[in-house]
């Protein structure tokens, strides 16, 4: 009978320890598909003062939108940085997706996916940030904050 209850409790404690690596499988695998920052690319200002940052936000499951995030720095310290998402089909993102054009006192970055209109994000080096669809003619874009 003793030896029946030790097996009993070895038998318990293997499902445990299986069921923890299970969990622990779980979160690390829920963790990677909502959270984990994959940098997709990055570009310096003309004077190597700032830099842009382009980073897929966890991961595009089959056919659904990418959620990536623009980062703005300022000798390696935050500065700005704004979410959004782009419809790429699912596939995977590069730095086809992105254009960034440095002007005086900001980044304007062009994002483009397969399944929607281009648009761009500015990231002022004060730190603010905001999105806007781009015109149909990006060359004739607004250069102000506006």
């Amino acid at each position: 009978m003793a030896q029946l209850r030790k097996a009993l409790l070895v038998v318990l404690a293997i499902i445990a320890a299986l069921l923890t690596l299970f969990v622990v499988f779980l979160i690390s695998f829920q963790f990677y598909l909502e959270y984990h920052l994959s940098e997709i690319a990055r570009d310096n200002s003309p004077d190597n003062s700032q830099t842009v940052i382009f980073y897929e936000v966890g991961s595009a499951i089959l056919f659904g939108p990418s959620t990536v995030r623009l980062v703005l720095e300022d000798d390696g310290v935050e500065r700005a940085k704004q979410d959004l998402t782009i419809n790429n089909d699912g596939k995977s993102l590069d730095a086809a997706n992105w254009s960034p054009i440095w002007f005086e006192d900001r980044v304007r970055v062009f994002i483009y996916g397969e399944e929607q209109t281009p648009q761009y994000c500015d990231l002022q080096f004060t730190g603010q940030a905001k999105c806007l669809p781009a015109a149909a003619d990006i060359t004739e874009l607004p250069k102000s904050w506006d």
